[in-house]
């Protein structure tokens, strides 16, 4: 069984049935329900989306290291910490990809000669096993057949739940109610093929017995021709029945799953490119949300990676995201706060270079010579 297949839990489809035409709302599904995997998750576009805004935030964003609450150089394994050799960006957006997907990541420690950490290696979830030893009480994480410890893999929860041994997810949390966004999409795809809704109504004022309608539906089959009127008799009245686009898709159903999804995965509605009605962007409340974002969505993500990396580093040494550019998103603010912070003494102009990703040169005029009499 897939790692991802143990977590479960109870929830609902929450659909906007009432606006849909009678006949036409998808068919209620079981309370026992096959819920959703991390795999069927991402092809809800939304999903999707989501996860790529989550890691691409994280990956772009500087690691330093502090110790004692002074920064110092960067260490080799903050610089390139896969074992493969793959960028610091591609290990952060594994990492943070794993835990919105799962709630977990696991890292597995490649030790050098001296004992300390040297490389670390992303473990896909589906494939670790987490117990704990009825004997000893530690953590056992279980991969191809072998066990391995706290000493061996570093774990990272995005939510801790107390009583279970691994995180809590979004996908897990609510996989039954993705699943209704997985149903709704696939029912709306193959409504015109598969749909039991009937193109037309054949009626009459007559009664009929069972064989006559059968034998008026048949005729009626058999002379249709989009381009010539279709005759009938015995009082019959034939109503073709139409369904508006938006109806036929589910749109408003299909609007409400984004919002879901984006509210599930904090995620402001403008990054999904979904508009909530009453609601209007201003520069003002774009940047709040901006910072908000960091703070209640990201900083949860960033924060256990930042406590997963010091654990692997030699003691008393500390890795901090640098935020600065996510909390300061317009150029302006943030070149205002670097000029102010360096007249401050708080950083030099190098840092502030750092920060921006720019080539640290020294901007200062060079001290002219006085002239020779």
């Amino acid at each position: 069984m897939r790692f991802f297949d143990r977590f479960r839990t109870a929830g609902a489809l929450h659909e906007r049935a009432e606006s849909m035409p009678a006949g036409v709302t998808p068919p209620a599904r079981s309370a026992t329900a096959r819920l959703v995997t991390t795999d069927e998750a991402l092809t809800l576009p939304a999903v999707y989306r989501a996860v790529q805004i989550i890691a691409t935030a994280v990956s772009q964003l500087s690691l330093d290291v502090e110790r004692g609450g002074t920064q110092i150089e960067t260490p080799a394994l903050v610089r390139n910490p896969d074992v493969l050799g793959a960028p610091r960006a591609a290990f952060l957006e594994a990492t943070t990809t794993s835990l919105a997907m799962t709630g977990n990541a696991f890292w597995r420690k490649h030790r050098g000669a001296d004992g300390y950490v040297i490389a670390l290696e992303v473990w896909p979830t589906y494939e670790v096993s987490v117990s704990r030893d009825p004997r000893t009480g530690q953590i056992v994480y279980g991969r191809d057949g072998v066990d391995y410890t706290t000493s061996d893999v570093q774990h990272l929860q995005l939510m801790r739940v107390p009583g279970r041994l691994v995180g809590l997810g979004p996908v897990q949390a609510a996989a039954a109610d993705l699943r209704g966004g997985l149903d709704l999409r696939d029912y709306a795809a193959n409504f015109f093929n598969d749909s039991t809704i009937p193109s037309g109504i054949l009626s009459t004022e007559q009664q009929l017995t069972p064989a006559q309608a059968a034998e008026w539906k048949k005729q009626l089959a058999a002379s249709w021709k989009p381009t010539e009127p279709a005759v009938l008799g015995a009082g019959l009245k034939y109503d073709h029945l139409l369904l508006a686009p938006r109806d036929a898709q589910f749109l408003e159903s299909r609007t409400w799953t984004i919002t879901e999804v984006a509210r599930l995965f904090g995620i402001p509605a403008k990054y999904m490119l979904a508009a909530i009605e009453g609601t209007s962007t201003t520069y003002s409340n774009q940047e709040q949300e901006d910072i908000a974002f960091v703070r209640y969505t990201l900083m949860a993500y960033m924060r256990e990676i930042e406590m997963a990396m010091s654990a692997v580093l030699p003691r008393g040494q500390e890795a901090r995201f640098n935020v600065d550019a996510l909390l300061r998103t317009d150029t302006k603010t943030r070149y205002e706060a670097h000029q102010l912070a360096i007249s401050m003494g708080l950083y030099s102009l190098a840092y502030a270079q750092q920060i921006e990703g720019l080539p640290v040169v020294d901007h200062q005029p060079a001290t002219q010579e006085a002239p020779v009499a």
